[in-house]
C-alpha cells in the first residue's frame, strides 16, 4: 500500500503530446478540449501532462454521449450559372 503523498503506477501522468498521438487529434483539438474543460490537465514542468483517472473520466463522458452533436453533411453549392464563362 502506497503511503501518503505517493504516486502509484496507475496514476502516472502521461505526457499530454502521447495522449494526443494515441486517441489521433491534432495539437489545436487538444487545446480546445482544455479550454472547454473537456480534459484536465497538470503542468509539470512547464509540460502538460493528463492522469489516467481524467482519461477514465473523459472516456466515460464519451460513452454518456456527453459530446455527441447531430453530424451536419455539408450541402452542394448550386452553381451560378450567370457567373459562367465559356
Amino acid at each position: 500500500m502506497p503511503e501518503a503523498g505517493q504516486i502509484t503506477e496507475s496514476e502516472i501522468p502521461m505526457s499530454l503530446d502521447r495522449f494526443i498521438e494515441q486517441i489521433g487529434i491534432t495539437d489545436t483539438t487538444a487545446w480546445r478540449w482544455r479550454r472547454d474543460g473537456r480534459i484536465k490537465t497538470e503542468n509539470i514542468c512547464g509540460r502538460q501532462y493528463i492522469y489516467p483517472s481524467e482519461i477514465a473520466r473523459f472516456n466515460e463522458r464519451v460513452k454518456s454521449g456527453e459530446f455527441a452533436k447531430k453530424h451536419k453533411t455539408p450541402s452542394k453549392q448550386k452553381s451560378n450559372e450567370s457567373a459562367h464563362v465559356e
